[in-house]
């Protein structure tokens, strides 16, 4: 690829040598969507005729024009149609996509090495005849020209603006509870409870939820998670080195591509556990890694995001009766009490509830590390690359535990040290763009 298109993506934080295996294939996979959707909104396509070309061989994708693709998708963002993360998601993919065939066509791997045929009719290069040949060679290098131009074009290309999407209803990670209260936790905890002599992952969610507002670990981190007991040196009140052994949960940042990390792993201070929470933590890493080498972790996620959601629609059905009277059998939550009163304000705000899965409780997290620790411990315990990420996705410090009690674990302070401050200019644009955000949202349903 040449050195001008490599500048232009990397000025543009779009490095193709920092992703990892799986984000590569899923932005393949979303751009072959995107290809086979841009067929369907330019040519109007019928039912048999998304069939076929749901049906389109990779080589086919190929041919098909990148202009035509990408004008397609800029009508639909232009049109308001997609959210800016939807939007970024497929730029991105559309960027790598074209980026890779542009490097197969630039090594001649396109059409002498890779596939050896016509990509359209599937008939040998070889036997095309030297005219055929020359025309297929002449549009090759029309081809990559086009694609860097396309490369270049899309990596200008900003999202759309709050006032465009204001109309959107909310969407996947949108309708994720990022903000809720302690006792907004217990309301789903309780149902879940109510509810785990029918449904046999009630119990494992409830114990995910509660070790990932505890930890502040993604899903999908518990897989190769694990406690460990690390040595250090502390100094003695008499000036002498001394070594101690702490308690740490070791974590691999599933997010450390690209620089999206402080490091590689974190490491989180469990020393203030008591030894049976210590052992709930340990059993649970082992499960979910059992779970990923056995291969059963897709059945585990889907058997808990189930649950959740039965959980959930309980709630928004509003026929929460039953669950009240489980609270006042619940042992010093009587009528009255935190859990009582909790679900009866459930009733009376369901328009507003957002449904809780399994990453808010890493929002809760959040929320009660935002009580106690600096941005830049927000950020060491989060497995953050800057202080800010934290501030603008995250869950806010008003909906955290109060005081010290809210948070039981640290953040190691070696990696607290890892963690970029981000300068003042870069931190006003990414709290501009916060209140920008929140000025789009505020404006949904009015006209």
């Amino acid at each position: 690829m040449t050195t001008l298109l490599l500048d232009t993506l990397k000025q543009n934080q779009f490095d193709l040598s920092s992703r990892s295996p799986a984000t590569e294939a899923q932005y393949i996979a979303r751009a072959k969507w995107a290809i086979r959707r841009a067929l369907v909104l330019q040519f109007n396509l019928n039912k048999d005729q998304k069939k076929a070309a749901a049906q389109l061989t990779d080589a086919q994708l190929r041919a098909i024009p990148e202009s035509l693709v990408v004008d397609q998708m800029l009508q639909q963002k232009n049109q308001g149609l997609w959210a800016h993360a939807t939007w970024r998601q497929i730029k991105a993919s559309l960027m790598f996509y074209y980026s890779q065939l542009l490097q197969d066509i630039e090594t001649g791997g396109y059409l002498y090495e890779v596939n050896n045929v016509d990509p359209l009719s599937g008939t040998p290069f070889a036997a095309l005849g030297p005219q055929v040949q020359a025309d297929v060679a002449e549009y090759t290098l029309s081809r990559a020209e086009s694609l860097r131009e396309i490369i270049k074009s899309l990596a200008m290309v900003e999202g759309p603006t709050p006032e465009e999407i204001a109309h959107l209803p909310l969407r996947t990670s949108a309708l994720r509870k990022k903000n809720f209260s302690a006792e907004s936790f217990n309301t789903v905890l309780l149902v879940l409870k109510a509810t785990a002599g029918k449904h046999k992952w009630n119990n494992l969610t409830i114990t995910w939820l509660t070790l990932g507002a505890l930890t502040g670990l993604r899903p999908h981190e518990w897989c190769q998670a694990e406690v460990v007991e690390l040595p250090e040196m502390i100094e003695t009140p008499e000036g002498a080195q001394q070594e101690i052994y702490t308690w740490y949960l070791k974590v691999l940042n599933s997010k450390n591509s690209n620089n999206r990390a402080h490091g590689e792993y974190r490491h989180i201070d469990i020393s203030a556990l008591s030894e049976s929470e210590r052992s709930v933590l340990a059993d649970f890493c082992g499960f979910m890694k059992e779970s990923l080498d056995d291969g059963y972790y897709q059945n585990v996620y889907k058997g808990c995001k189930e649950a959740l959601h039965r959980a959930n629609k309980a709630i928004l059905s509003g026929n929460l009766n039953k669950f009240v009277k489980i609270a006042n059998q619940v042992p010093t939550k009587a009528k009255g009490g935190k859990i009582y009163n909790n679900i009866k304000k459930t009733k009376d705000h369901l328009d507003t509830f957002k449904v809780i899965q399994l990453y808010s409780a890493r929002h809760k997290a959040a929320s009660d590390a935002k009580q106690v620790l600096t941005q830049a411990e927000v950020a060491a315990f989060m497995g953050h690359a800057t202080d800010q990420t934290a501030a603008i996705h995250y869950g806010k410090r008003s909906h955290g535990g109060r005081g010290a009690g809210g948070l039981r674990v640290r953040p190691s302070a070696g990696e607290v040290a890892k963690v970029r401050k981000l300068p003042g200019a870069n931190r006003a644009a990414n709290m501009q763009a916060q209140a920008k955000r929140k000025l789009g949202r505020t404006g949904r349903g009015m006209s």
